[in-house]
């Protein structure tokens, strides 16, 4: 992240031709696995939202003609599609103004969002005693529990929602995992509190 010093430039400006926000990058794994990778480069966490173009190893194999706004799309040849640059981390790479969200759905397929988030089911057990609900456990592979997630179990009236996280349980204090959350029906007793249960939360 590059920080700017007054406002009297439009971040249009700042950010050059067309705008380009977000940083995208793709590479793929000799077994098939696709990876993404997507930068804001408005962003305030610059220790987080770092991507290496090249791994390290000898300067030979670098990709070097790496430059600002310019999509690089040849990252193995056309023939045989092996890697001509042994170093370059990411096979292909693009600057956009969009705000893309790639992620797989219940068919397999690869699904991109334009400006709309998508956050996969969370798994977890949990039970609700008025308008608190304590998690004690997660499924791993599963996504976060995040805001506004429906939830959907033995006992939970339709709609209920998360409202907010209370506090965390894990050992490093993770958010979305084990603790308590606020949601947005008080199990008082109409309906009954929810015992421990199994519970999925969906966006």
């Amino acid at each position: 992240m590059t920080y700017y010093i007054g406002n009297e430039t439009p971040i249009a400006e700042l950010l050059g031709e067309n705008n380009p926000k977000y940083f995208y990058g793709l590479r793929r794994t000799d077994d098939g696995l696709l990876y993404f990778v997507r930068i804001n480069q408005l962003t305030d966490n610059a220790e987080d939202d770092i991507i290496i173009i090249n791994d390290p190893g000898p300067a030979a194999e670098n990709f070097e003609d790496f430059e600002y706004g310019v999509d690089f799309f040849d990252g193995r040849l056309e023939e045989d599609h092996s890697r001509p640059y042994e170093n370059l981390h990411w096979d292909q790479y693009r600057w956009d103004t969009k705000n893309c969200f790639y992620y797989i759905n219940d068919k397999g397929e690869l699904i991109a969002r334009v400006n709309r988030e998508y956050i996969y089911p969370a798994s977890f057990t949990a039970s609700i005693t008025n308008a608190t609900m304590t998690v004690t456990a997660v499924e791993s592979n599963t996504g976060i529990i995040k805001k506004n997630m429906s939830l959907d179990g033995a006992g939970i009236q339709h709609p209920t929602t998360i409202v907010a996280q209370l506090t965390s349980t894990e050992t490093d204090n993770s958010l979305g995992k084990k603790g308590t959350y606020t949601v947005s029906v008080s199990y008082d007793g109409t309906p009954p509190a929810v015992t421990s249960t199994s519970i999925t939360g969906t966006l």
